[in-house]
């Protein structure tokens, strides 16, 4: 029988299982940094990674690679828009090809843009 599963399907439920293994592992915080660093190691062509955290009290310390990727996560959030609000709203993955010229995050897109980020593959977990 043939697989009928996307690879983006696939893809998640594999970092899903990946987080679950971490984070029995050991704290919070370095297991989401374990996640995000796994993702670059792992992912042709990601770069950076970040984890943007759907709580109401929001995680002190940033998750990501690197402080570009911590900055568009504060756009987001300054912002109230962007892919990550919509992948966990949805709970679908979005993929965004370049954020200068996508009209979904008019605010969010242009200032990703000007910090240097134009693609972006948001992965709800």
């Amino acid at each position: 029988m043939a697989n009928t599963e996307s690879p983006s399907t696939e893809l998640t439920a594999q970092l899903s299982s990946v987080a679950r293994a971490l984070f029995a592992a050991g704290d919070v915080l370095a297991t989401l940094r374990a996640v995000a660093e796994l993702a670059t190691a792992t992912i042709d062509g990601c770069d950076s990674a970040s984890i943007f955290v759907a709580t109401d009290h929001p995680v002190n310390e940033p998750i990501s690679t690197d402080t570009v990727v911590a900055e568009i996560d504060i756009l987001q959030r300054a912002s109230g828009q962007g892919p990550s609000f919509d992948a966990i709203e949805r709970r679908l993955p979005i993929y965004v090809d370049d954020l200068s010229d996508d009209d979904r995050w008019p605010e969010f897109g242009s200032a990703a843009a000007a910090a240097g980020i134009r693609c972006m593959l948001v992965y709800p977990l």
